[in-house]
């Protein structure tokens, strides 16, 4: 079979710097999508996400349910942090947790960490 890959490796910029996965999968012959999303502590996301494919009526599955079907389908959860991904966390909480995309919340982004709450309308 032939694949469209699409993915990323995202480390969300929030206050506990978690390591995440995100890969998507489309077969070109019959369109069939197998995709995960905020899949933590799991490294081959893209075995999971053919997984979600192939053995699941779903396209995607995102978080603690994705990383709970990959274990079920035999993965190994491993820790994902890395000596530069420490660094970086350190880096960022050093810039006030710069670039920050949190919006419309009090205390303001641009100047600290939070955590946040929604601004009053």
């Amino acid at each position: 079979m032939t694949y469209y890959i699409l993915y990323y490796f995202f480390r969300s910029s929030n206050i506990k710097f978690l390591s995440q996965f995100q890969y998507q999968l489309i077969n070109r012959e019959t369109h069939s999508v197998g995709a995960v999303m905020c899949l933590r502590r799991i490294k081959s996301a893209i075995s999971v996400a053919r997984q979600v494919m192939e053995r699941t009526k779903h396209s995607a599955l995102a978080g603690d349910l994705a990383t709970a079907f990959a274990i079920k389908m035999g993965f190994k959860e491993e820790s994902l942090t890395t000596e530069e991904s420490t660094k970086m966390n350190i880096e960022w909480k050093q810039k006030s947790c710069q670039p920050s995309f949190w919006k419309n919340v009090s205390p303001d982004p641009t100047k600290q960490c939070g955590p946040f709450v929604p601004l009053p309308k």
